[in-house]
C-alpha cells in the first residue's frame, strides 16, 4: 500500500498500481506527510495552512482502506485563498510523534501541537524566523569553517559549512547592523542598532555563549561599525540625535572605550581602516569623506601625503588625490585600476 499526498488537495491509496481509495484532505496542495506505521496514523500538511490527522482505517472483511480525518488544526483563519500565497502559512515539512505534531513552514517557522483526547492544547511556537532569506551582514570563522549569518531583524546564526546545518542560533529581536568575526580569539561580535554583544567559542564543548565583556550599549544609534585589520580597534559611527560622531573602542578581553571623533557634517554611512591600523576612511552620507590619524585624532589633508596608504579591505569607494590608494577591485579582490 501507498499513500500519496497531491495538488489537488486528495490523499489518494494505491495498492497494485491502482488508486483504491482518495481522501480530501486539504484545500490547497499536500506539501508534506508523515506517518506512524505502527499506530496506523497519517498527518498531512498543507500550503493554506492547515495540517491534518488522519486514521488508517480497514474492514475487517473485505480489508478495503480508508483515511478517517481524526482532527484539523489551522496556523490561520483566513481563507485557504489568501493564505496559499504567503510563506508563513505554506506547511512545508511535517513530523508525527509521540502524542504530538511539529510542524515547518516555508518561511522557517517551526510549531508544535499536542495531541491530547483529554484536552484540547494551543498551538506552541517553537521558533519564529521569517527574515532568514534577508541576511544583514556575514561573516567566516577563524578557520573558515563555520559561517556566521546576522538577519535584517536581529537573528544571529551558526552554520558548519560541511554540512550547512545550522549549529547555533540566538535572536535580539532588533534591526541588525553587521557580524564581524575575531579570527584570532575565536571570537564574534554582532552589531545591533543599540547593543553590541559578543559570542565567545569553546572547542573542547562545541558551544558559542554570550560573553559579558562584549556587551555594550550604545551611545547613540549605529549606523555602521568596523574592526581593525589588527583586530584591537573597533569603530562605530553612531547618531545621537542629530549629531554624528565616531567611537573608537580597544578590543582585548572586553570593549575599552578610548575615544571619540568628531567633526561631521552628516552620519557616518560606511567606515575603513588602512592596512596598517593607524587610519580611518569615513565616508558621510551627504558624500563628504575625511581621512583620520587615530592616533593623533586629526583630520590630515590628502594632498600633501609622501608615503603609501592602502585600504585593501572593502577598499576605498570614492576617488581622491592620494599616493597609491587602491581604489578599483573585481569579483575576486583583484586590483583592476591603480
Amino acid at each position: 500500500m501507498l499513500l500519496a499526498g497531491a495538488d489537488d488537495g486528495f490523499v489518494y491509496i494505491w495498492e497494485q498500481q491502482s488508486i483504491t481509495r482518495r481522501v480530501k484532505a486539504h484545500e490547497g496542495s499536500i506539501l508534506a506527510m508523515d506517518s506512524d506505521e505502527r499506530l496506523g496514523f497519517l498527518v498531512t500538511g498543507g500550503a493554506e495552512g492547515s495540517f491534518c490527522l488522519l486514521k488508517l482505517d480497514i474492514e475487517p472483511r473485505s480489508h478495503k482502506k480508508d483515511l478517517l480525518l481524526i482532527k484539523r488544526f489551522r496556523l490561520t483563519k483566513l481563507e485557504a485563498a489568501v493564505a496559499m500565497p504567503e510563506a508563513d502559512f505554506n506547511i512545508q515539512s511535517v513530523a508525527l510523534g509521540p502524542n504530538r505534531i511539529v510542524v515547518g513552514t516555508r518561511s522557517g517557522a517551526l510549531y508544535e501541537q499536542e495531541i491530547s483526547e483529554t484536552k484540547n492544547s494551543g498551538l506552541k511556537v517553537w521558533l519564529k524566523c521569517t527574515d532568514d532569506s534577508l541576511l544583514k551582514s556575514i561573516d567566516f570563522d577563524m578557520f573558515s569553517t563555520r559561517l556566521y549569518l546576522l538577519s535584517l531583524s536581529g537573528l544571529f546564526m551558526v552554520q558548519a559549512l560541511h554540512s550547512l546545518d545550522t549549529v547555533f542560533r540566538h535572536p535580539f529581536n532588533q534591526p541588525a547592523i553587521s557580524v564581524i568575526s575575531l579570527k584570532t580569539t575565536e571570537r564574534v561580535l554582532v552589531i545591533l542598532e543599540t547593543l553590541i554583544a559578543g559570542f565567545s567559542y569553546h572547542p573542547k564543548k562545541d558551544l558559542y555563549e554570550l560573553d559579558a565583556h562584549l556587551r555594550l550599549e550604545a551611545k547613540g544609534i549605529i549606523q555602521t561599525a568596523k574592526l581593525s585589520p589588527n583586530e584591537q580597534i573597533l569603530a562605530l559611527s553612531t547618531l545621537a540625535g542629530n549629531a554624528p560622531v565616531i567611537e573608537m573602542y580597544l578590543v582585548r578581553k572586553g570593549l575599552e572605550y578610548i575615544r571619540p571623533l568628531y567633526g561631521f557634517t552628516s552620519s557616518v554611512v560606511h567606515l575603513d581602516f588602512s592596512v596598517d591600523s593607524f587610519y580611518l576612511h569615513c565616508e558621510e552620507a551627504n558624500g563628504n569623506f575625511l581621512f583620520y590619524e587615530i592616533e593623533t585624532r586629526t583630520v590630515f589633508n590628502t594632498e600633501t601625503i609622501d608615503f603609501d596608504i592602502e585600504f585593501l579591505r572593502d577598499g576605498v569607494r570614492r576617488e581622491e588625490k592620494i599616493k597609491s590608494v587602491h581604489n578599483f577591485y573585481g569579483n575576486n579582490n583583484e586590483m583592476q585600476q591603480i
